[in-house]
């Protein structure tokens, strides 16, 4: 039996490897926490404005991933973005980050769920709350498969 476990994870991750479109790092960390734990340590790179050079590349995507997020940013200097607060699972919001102290980040990441009971809707009104002076970004962000984005479209969420 364990050979065939053993023969099963092999064939699967040989499949991954030789199709792009089958690789997904989360088919190895499967939960919604692993995704969480991801982003908030990719976002991390940009708490600094200056880090050693080992880092810089990862500074920059992160700077990249917040300017997806948040588009009044786009044509901001990379070296003026800088995460200022990062939470994960605050007040039952996957990841909120909160970018130079003016715009916050609200992050629903599934995995293999999809978007249910208006979520970025009540995550919104709850971070109002907390932070009223804070410009909001709702981020769906979903890896895996979704074929019906009807939900996530209804709340005017833009796709990228």
């Amino acid at each position: 039996m364990e050979y065939g476990v053993f023969f099963y994870f092999s064939l699967r991750n040989d499949d991954m490897l030789n199709n792009p479109l089958l690789n997904n790092l989360f088919n190895y960390a499967t939960s919604e926490l692993s995704q969480d734990a991801f982003i908030c340590w990719l976002l991390s790179f940009a708490a600094h404005e200056e880090c050693d050079c080992s880092n810089l590349s990862l500074r920059s995507c992160a700077v990249e991933l917040i300017k997806e997020f948040v588009p009044v940013l786009k044509d901001i200097d990379k070296s003026k973005i800088k995460v200022t607060d990062l939470k994960q699972q605050y007040m039952s919001v996957d990841v909120f980050a909160v970018v130079n102290e003016t715009y916050g980040i609200i992050i629903d990441d599934k995995t293999d769920t999809k978007e249910h009971d208006n979520q970025l809707e009540r995550y919104e009104v709850i971070i109002k709350d907390k932070f009223p002076n804070l410009q909001l970004y709702k981020v769906y962000y979903k890896t895996g498969f979704q074929s019906d984005y009807t939900e996530v479209k209804k709340d005017r969420i833009p796709d990228f």
